[in-house]
């Protein structure tokens, strides 16, 4: 127990105040972790209800809180914030720069989470990094200079999580970068196996979409809400994605909007929030979020000094639109006819986007 957490403590036994105003979130799993073990069960509540008054910093130590909560059950609102948003958004976890601290167990429930929307040559890299992080010297050493021995250390650290890695759906570019170069970590015939089924599947996969923002996994929860059908998977997407309108590519004036994107049947709009990364639509991808339409006559407007518009004139999203802008533009976003808000932050109404794309959905035929 850390001096800082002993006289907290302290003061609470025996003075009756608990004061963790100033103190960081570690410092305050520390408190909780001293009452667990001292059985001060009646500060559990107001401990966890100080942390979950400061989500963002919650976030910031998520991999802390989360290893926490998992190894001490009974702080159940923490142990419930940590699931909630693991199944929001489990990618959350792998761009956290506390990533490698993660257990194994944590990482193979992460890569079976049906919502994880990350490629599959990107969940390939983290896992090589997870791997190599948890052994000081494969951390220290370079791949060229590896010795049989440092791959087989490896290949016991990821070897429950290679499986869970859809090889088919990587490149063959990155494929040859990223995964061939590590041949050694995969057992027995399994590299030959994984080769074969690339070459398969090469000629089964779906071709990639033309998107900056979007990927293949992307298109499968998409088309999953648009048919109702959690059967969907990347190689029977029944839908064609067309882009009809890229932002950087054709501006982001309202004219080129209508020009290109006006009666050309069933649409999905997609954008990028400045800064944060957050993509967004009728429907949130990042946090896998199906905001469902209240009323049916709302769920798009038309205004021809608008963009893409959704919620009825005082629209839960729609972007502003310039004349002729070629670069980035304004988005407006406030809850009135979808059930959820669309963005995040639901209180920041005006943000900055600085890309989108509007595609033409296509239904595929035999």
């Amino acid at each position: 127990m850390s001096p800082e957490v002993f006289e907290i403590i302290l003061k609470y036994v025996y003075g009756g105040c608990l004061r963790l105003q100033g103190h960081d979130v570690p410092a305050i799993l520390s408190v909780l972790t001293a009452a667990d073990e001292l059985c001060l069960i009646d500060i559990f509540d107001v401990v966890e209800d100080y942390l979950l008054q400061d989500l963002d910093k919650l976030l910031k130590h998520f991999i802390q809180v989360q290893r926490f909560a998992t190894q001490h059950h009974h702080f159940t609102k923490l142990h419930a914030f940590c699931a909630k948003t693991i199944e929001q958004d489990p990618s959350i976890v792998f761009q956290h720069e506390e990533f490698n601290l993660i257990t194994q167990d944590t990482l193979i429930s992460l890569l079976k989470h049906d919502n994880l929307t990350m490629r599959e040559i990107d969940l390939w890299n983290k896992v090589i990094e997870w791997g190599k992080a948890q052994d000081s010297c494969l951390l220290s050493t370079e791949i060229e200079n590896w010795t049989n021995e440092n791959y087989l250390k490896l290949s016991s650290l990821i070897q429950p999580c290679i499986q869970l890695i859809n090889f088919s759906l990587i490149n063959k570019d990155d494929f040859l970068e990223k995964v061939a170069p590590l041949k050694p970590v995969f057992k027995d015939d399994s590299y030959k196996q994984i080769l074969d089924n690339h070459e398969l599947q090469k000629s089964l996969r779906s071709k990639e979409i033309d998107s900056n923002l979007i990927n293949s996994k992307h298109i499968t929860l998409i088309c999953s809400w648009l048919i109702n059908d959690n059967n969907i998977t990347e190689q029977n997407i029944p839908f064609e994605f067309q882009l009809l309108l890229r932002g950087s590519r054709d501006g982001f004036g309202f004219k080129v909007f209508h020009e290109l994107c006006d009666y050309k049947g069933p649409t999905v709009t997609i954008l990028r929030v400045h800064n944060s990364g957050e993509l967004l639509g009728d429907k949130n991808l990042q946090n896998a979020i199906y905001s469902k339409i209240q009323d049916p006559d709302e769920a798009i407007y038309q205004n021809r000094g608008l963009g893409p518009s959704f919620g009825g004139g005082n629209s839960d999203l729609k972007l502003y639109l310039g004349l002729e802008e070629s670069y980035g533009c304004r988005g407006f976003c406030h809850k009135k006819s979808y059930e959820t808000s669309i963005m995040k932050k639901s209180n920041e109404n005006l943000f900055w986007v600085d890309e989108y794309e509007v595609f033409k959905i296509i239904k595929k035929t035999l």
